[in-house]
């Protein structure tokens, strides 16, 4: 399809994205990413990055309660969907046709589940002759946007709305349009010289009502020996003040994930913002409060870290840790996961070989947390050296009570 030809300007980035974790910078003064000071608000107290806008933050709205999942889905090695109660009980088969491998948590469930009901609203990318937004529901499928620009697409936690991307690319810049689920007008347009796309990370709303969009920029089309997200920056599109661009991360920042309640970010410098020799951090970071915490990835991470979930009840965040290449001649790549508490104290770190052996799955050298159960049980998915042999598995926060629950690629959580 069109839209996964390289232009000139994505090879140069595919260059710079196969580089990552191994390029020279200098971090800002005292060795570590400070944010400014904060702003004089009577509402927000934001430390903001330097050069970026001086707009607070949404105050966080009612999200769904409870923020812990009731169920997840899973889809297996025919890219069919089932769901799973977290004892490992396979409820139901779902029905999704045209889904292909999709990134952790690519389908989005447009509702609430209850025990017994299995009728789950599906809204997931589907490919084929063109790209389309599919709904699944009540045992029909039917497609809502047909666009083969379509790239990206997120949902609100636990309910109906949703957005999606459009990029499209020029010779001069990308283009890329955010548009909400059954809007045919966009929420933003931006354009990018440097081909860098919108990539939605959150979707704030209270009773299906969305009040903005988190976002971070990634670079389109790209390919090489990637093992983590290359986003650059943090952005927030209020709805009520569209036409600003609020960023709370400048480019020399990496998103790697937020909390459940969107109070709390995990990031560190993205591509090229390590120094040679200095440890590599990550920061725990709270929007609202300007709590930091910094914390030292392994010695042997020279990939970085990625894939930062946070506990429901912010005690408890988990992350990966990748080390080696992908593309290497045989593959060197290996990672692994690290539990921490919201004060930055290590709890758990655990290779993923020792990981997959403990719940049938050799070889492997992939396990990325996908989200917490509760505010004690971690849900990971390990997979071995080929991508062929995939699980997911629950751990407590202290790396023990290891068990397999299924096989296959996580798709994404149920909320009660």
């Amino acid at each position: 399809m069109n839209r996964y030809i390289l232009t000139a300007a994505a090879l140069l980035l595919a260059g710079l994205a196969c580089n990552f974790g191994t390029q020279e910078a200098q971090p800002q003064a005292g060795g570590t990413p400070v944010p400014a000071q904060p702003l004089p608000s009577t509402t927000v107290a934001l430390p903001l990055p330097p050069q970026a806008t001086t707009t607070p933050p949404p105050t966080p709205t009612e999200a769904p309660s409870p923020f812990q999942p009731a169920a997840f889905l899973v889809m297996d090695a025919e890219n069919s969907l089932s769901l799973y109660d977290f004892q490992g009980q396979n409820l139901a088969r779902l029905q999704a046709p045209g889904l292909e491998n999709v990134p952790s948590g690519g389908v989005h469930v447009a509702g609430r589940w209850s025990q017994g009901e299995f009728n789950l609203p599906l809204i997931y990318l589907a490919y084929g002759d063109t790209v389309n937004v599919r709904q699944s529901l009540n045992g029909q499928v039917s497609n809502l946007v047909a666009d083969i620009d379509l790239t990206y697409l997120h949902g609100a936690m636990g309910q109906a709305p949703y957005v999606y991307v459009l990029t499209t690319g020029g010779a001069q810049a990308l283009v890329s349009r955010v548009y909400l689920g059954g809007n045919p007008n966009p929420l933003m347009e931006r354009v990018d010289p440097e081909y860098f796309a919108v990539f939605p990370l959150a979707l704030p709303a209270s009773q299906g009502n969305v009040s903005g969009v988190w976002y971070s920029l990634t670079p389109y089309g790209i390919g090489g020996d990637i093992v983590f997200p290359p986003h650059k920056g943090l952005f927030y599109l209020d709805l009520a003040n569209p036409g600003a661009e609020n960023r709370y991360l400048d480019d020399g920042f990496s998103p790697l994930g937020l909390s459940p309640d969107l109070t709390w970010l995990a990031y560190m410098p993205a591509e090229g913002g390590f120094v040679a020799g200095s440890p590599a951090r990550l920061t725990l970071y709270n929007l609202y409060t300007a709590a930091r915490v910094e914390v030292a990835l392994n010695p042997e991470s020279d990939r970085g870290a990625g894939h930062a979930v946070f506990a429901p009840d912010n005690r408890r965040v988990a992350w990966m840790e990748g080390a080696g290449w992908l593309m290497d001649e045989p593959p060197s790549f290996r990672s692994r996961l690290v539990i921490a508490d919201i004060g930055g104290n290590i709890l758990a770190s655990l290779d993923a070989a020792a990981l997959g052996n403990a719940v049938g799955i050799a070889n492997a050298v992939w396990v990325e947390p996908v989200g917490w159960l509760d505010g004690e049980n971690l849900l990971v998915e390990v997979r071995d050296a080929n991508w062929e042999n995939n699980g997911l598995a629950r751990l407590r926060y202290d790396g023990g009570q290891i068990t397999l629950l299924a096989r296959g690629m996580f798709a994404g959580f149920v909320y009660p």
